[in-house]
């Protein structure tokens, strides 16, 4: 990742305080210089109906099931949530 962060260093990286990071953009594609940015946290905490709808969400376009991913069935635990999973 050296090369693609010109003039941070590895411990520039692993050094970064709770909310920090690195950032390198495309503007109008040209890459900028990486810069350092401190992230926010929200105030609010998220509701639990979003988080449900990212995941119902996310699992429809990218999920398989199980079966489909060529894992052993001996591999395969139930969740407590009777979902199936790999170990």
């Amino acid at each position: 990742m050296g090369h693609e962060m010109a003039g941070v260093t590895v411990e520039d990286m692993t050094n970064l305080d709770r909310f920090q990071t690195y950032v390198k953009l495309l503007v109008d594609l040209t890459p900028t210089k990486p810069f350092s940015m401190k992230g926010i946290k929200t105030p609010t905490e998220g509701k639990q109906e979003m988080a449900d709808w990212i995941r119902a969400s996310t699992r429809s376009q990218y999920a398989m099931p199980p079966t489909q991913m060529n894992i052993p069935s001996q591999a395969l635990a139930p969740t407590a949530a009777g979902r199936v999973t790999a170990q």
